[in-house]
Parts: structure tokens; C-alpha cells; sequence
């Protein structure tokens, strides 16, 4: 028996180098258990996608005829603890994705009554998908997408140096960051961190910059973020802040650095 390709779901996010998300697990729910029984079809499930094919005569037609238009339900499992750190989504959970009318795009929506099949999944699902499909057996599959954009903030370095009156700035491409002088004292700020490390590093100064626009989070590493002081480059590469060096910023969350530039040997 020959099998064609019918459908793919696909979910992507920018956050990653190539755009495919590998944060879910797909699971389909009983109805669509149960359409894939009964047109003999096939599920294949990749760790961003899951393609459906149907068994296919000599002249590439459905084996079994489709339904002019058929709806399909999946539940998607969250299996990285760290999604939250890097997607803006602001929807609470449970998330819904529906393509309107069959069109390619999935997109949020909200219900006002549960689903009563979502009982027969495992618990706990991050979304739940109901996808349309009109197009019948094409040559080239239809492809729907499912698309998570990467959580932009904003980004603070904070520089323990030894020095009483270096003046650093960094350059990254077009952002620029200035230096914060009212960085708050509450738990969780960005001021709370600063005085941290002052009380960890006796004699030090602690200078907080910060970019005056977000950057959005990525897999890839971000380069030439450049370290000065007196127009000379310290350092050519700075680190990323950590996803989960987060503080609070006059009421904004930002992301966090520390970078420790010392002109004299220090004892370990």
C-alpha cells in the first residue's frame, strides 16, 4: 500500500536558529485517533511537526475518499521548562489555536465552553489545536503553521570594577546603553543585585548600564557587544544575560550580566 502526504502542522518560534520549535509533545486527540482508523492513515511525528498521509490508488487519489472539509484536534505537551523564559505569549493557559476557515495560519482564540474531549487527553496540556482542512489530497501537502515570536526586554550589565573613575560604555550595532543611577532597593530589582555584589566585593565599584530598547531572545549567540572605557575596547564579545537572570527595572523586567573588570590581580 502507498501512502501520500495529506497535511503537516508545523510549529515554529524565532527564538530558534532555524525557526522549528522542538518544545512539544504532540499527542492527537481521540476524533482524530479515530479519522486516521478509518481512512487508513498514518501520523509521523517529528519534534516540530507531525505530517498525516492517506493510502493513495495507481493515480494518486485517496484510497479512501476525504470529506470535503474535516476538523482535527491535537493537544500540545510542553517538555522545556525554559519556553517561558524566551516566548511573549501573554494568553493564560490553557492556550487555543483554530485556523479560520482553513486557512494556514493557526491562530489564538478564546472559548467560552471546555472541550469535552480534552478529558480523554493527559492532563495539563499546554494548547489545544483544532486545525480545518478543505483542501483535500493535493500533490504537495497543505501545511499549516503554528508560530511563537521570541519575548523582547530590555538588558542591564552590571560592571564590578576596581577602578574609582573609568567611564565604560558599550556599542551593539544600534542599541545603546546608558548608565542607571535609580535602580530601586525592593527584592527582585535590579538594585537588590547591585548591592549584592558591592557587599560581595569589598572595595569595588558596581556601574549598571542599561540598553535603551529590547532585544529579542535567541539560540544564537549575539556578537560584537563591545566593552569601553576612554574609547578603548575592553572586551569585544560580552555574554548574553542568562534567560534566567531576570530583575526588575522601575517596574520592567530586564535581563541581567555581570561583568568584573579588575586592573589588579585579585586573590582567588
Amino acid at each position: 500500500m502507498r501512502f501520500q502526504p495529506l497535511l503537516t502542522l508545523e510549529i515554529s518560534h524565532s527564538y530558534y536558529i532555524d525557526g522549528r520549535c522542538p518544545d512539544f509533545e504532540i499527542i492527537p486527540y481521540p476524533c482524530t485517533q479515530q479519522w486516521l482508523r478509518n481512512q487508513r492513515g498514518v501520523m509521523r511525528v517529528l519534534p516540530d511537526r507531525v505530517t498525516l498521509s492517506v493510502p493513495v490508488k495507481a493515480e494518486n487519489t485517496p484510497l479512501i475518499a476525504l470529506p470535503k472539509s474535516f476538523t482535527l484536534k491535537f493537544g500540545l505537551y510542553l517538555r522545556n521548562p525554559e519556553f517561558a523564559l524566551y516566548t511573549n505569549n501573554p494568553l493564560p493557559q490553557p492556550f487555543f489555536y483554530r485556523n479560520w476557515k482553513g486557512v494556514s495560519n493557526l491562530l489564538p482564540f478564546s472559548r467560552t465552553r471546555p472541550d469535552p474531549e480534552a478529558k480523554s487527553l493527559p492532563p495539563n496540556p499546554f494548547a489545544q489545536v483544532r486545525l480545518i482542512h478543505k483542501k483535500g489530497l493535493t500533490a504537495e501537502p497543505a501545511r499549516y503553521k503554528l508560530a511563537f515570536n521570541a519575548r523582547s526586554l530590555r538588558w542591564a550589565y552590571l560592571i564590578v570594577t576596581d577602578s574609582n573613575n573609568a567611564e565604560y560604555n558599550i556599542t551593539a550595532g544600534d542599541v545603546t546603553f546608558n548608565p542607571q543611577n535609580s535602580l530601586g532597593n525592593q527584592p527582585m530589582s535590579i538594585g537588590a543585585v547591585a548591592t549584592a555584589l558591592a557587599k560581595g566585593n569589598a572595595g569595588k565599584r558596581v556601574v549598571c548600564l542599561t540598553s535603551n530598547k529590547p532585544f529579542a531572545c535567541q539560540q544564537a549567540i549575539r556578537k560584537s557587544i563591545i566593552l569601553q572605557t576612554d574609547s578603548t575596547a575592553i572586551i569585544k564579545n560580552l555574554p548574553s544575560p542568562k534567560l534566567n537572570s531576570i530583575a526588575n527595572l522601575n517596574n520592567e523586567i530586564i535581563l541581567y550580566e555581570v561583568i568584573k573588570v579588575f586592573s589588579k590581580p585579585t586573590n582567588p
